[in-house]
C-alpha cells in the first residue's frame, strides 16, 4: 500500500508500511484547509507533510486510514517535528514508558489549552498614574506656550467696528464725506483757498 500523487512534477510516492503515525495538523473546522503529516518509523528521517488539504475531505481520509489500520492523531497547530523527534530520540525508553504517542499528544493538547487560556486571561494594558500626570503636564505646557499676536490685536479698533456695525448705508456715506472734507482741510493747512480777482467792466470812450 502506498500514497501517490502523479498530477504534478515531481511525482510523489509514500509507502504506508514505513509510516508509524499520521497527524492531522490545523484540524479545526473553522478553517477551510488542513495539513497531513506522515511520521516514519525511522525517526532519523523527517516526516512527510501534505499541505492545504480541503477540509471537506477530512472525514473521508480518517475513514480510509481506519480501514488500513493506520494510527492517526489530530492537533490544532503545525508541529516543529525536528524538535519533537529530537526530544523523543534523546530518551526513547522514557518516551515508551510514559505512554508513547498517546500520552505525548494528550500532553500536547493540554499544554495548548493552557496557553490559550493564559493568552485570553490577560487584561488590557493601562497606563500608570505617572504616565497620565506627565500627559497632563505636557498638555498644560502646550496651552501656556500659546500667546496671541499683539500686532494683530492692535490693528483692530473695537469701537470703530461696533459703530460701523450700527450704521446703515446712508450714515456710512455721510461719515465718509465728512472724513474726506477733514482730509482736504488738513492738507490745505487750515486756510481757505484764495478767490480769483473780480472782473472789471470796460469803460467806453
Amino acid at each position: 500500500r502506498a500514497l501517490v500523487a502523479l498530477q504534478e512534477w515531481p511525482p510523489f510516492c509514500l509507502t504506508l508500511s514505513d509510516v508509524e503515525i499520521v497527524v492531522f495538523e490545523r484540524a479545526i473546522m473553522s478553517l477551510r484547509e488542513f495539513d497531513i503529516t506522515f511520521v516514519n518509523k525511522d525517526y532519523e528521517q523527517m516526516p512527510v507533510r501534505v499541505t492545504t488539504v480541503p477540509m471537506q475531505d477530512l472525514d473521508k481520509i480518517k475513514a480510509w486510514l481506519s480501514q488500513i489500520d493506520a494510527v492517526w492523531y489530530a492537533c490544532s497547530m503545525n508541529l516543529q517535528w525536528q524538535m519533537v523527534l529530537k526530544d523523543i530520540t534523546r530518551d526513547y525508553k522514557e518516551f515508551l514508558d510514559n505512554g508513547g504517542w498517546d500520552q505525548w499528544f494528550a500532553g500536547a493538547a493540554q499544554d495548548s489549552e493552557e496557553s490559550e487560556e493564559d493568552d485570553g486571561g490577560g487584561s488590557d494594558y493601562k497606563g500608570s498614574d505617572e504616565d497620565a500626570s506627565e500627559d497632563e503636564e505636557d498638555a498644560g505646557d502646550d496651552e501656556s506656550n500659546f500667546e496671541p499676536d499683539s500686532d494683530d490685536s492692535d490693528d483692530v479698533d473695537v469701537s470703530e467696528a461696533d459703530n460701523a456695525d450700527g450704521m446703515d448705508w446712508d450714515e456710512l456715506e455721510e461719515e465718509a464725506d465728512r472724513a474726506d472734507r477733514k482730509r482736504d482741510v488738513s492738507s490745505a493747512g487750515g486756510k481757505k483757498a484764495p478767490q480769483p480777482p473780480a472782473k472789471r467792466g470796460r469803460t467806453r470812450k
